[in-house]
């Protein structure tokens, strides 16, 4: 009876985890969708790059769309000032 407890705990945390990340990802606007998207296409890649990328979100635009997204925590930056780079949070 134990291990079928366990089980059950199991899937219930896996399943709020799943319900989670979708909710997460369904509250982000546009932009923030283009950012998130452009992360996991160009992985480790920084502001700038993200820019050129999707070319209708000025730089200052993204960084400040990404620094949401790691309050979300769907990404993670990493290095400090020109050397900062940004890639998918890994759960």
């Amino acid at each position: 009876m134990a291990f079928f407890t366990s089980l059950i705990r199991i899937q219930t945390k896996r399943l709020k985890e799943k319900i989670e990340e979708y909710s997460s990802n369904n509250t982000l606007n546009a932009d923030e969708k283009r950012v998130l998207q452009a992360v996991k296409k160009l992985d480790g890649v920084n502001a700038k790059r993200i820019a050129e990328e999707i070319q209708t979100i000025p730089q200052s635009s993204v960084k400040l769309i990404l620094n949401r997204l790691i309050a979300k925590n769907l990404v993670e930056k990493h290095g400090l000032n020109k050397g900062t780079w940004y890639s998918i949070k890994l759960k």
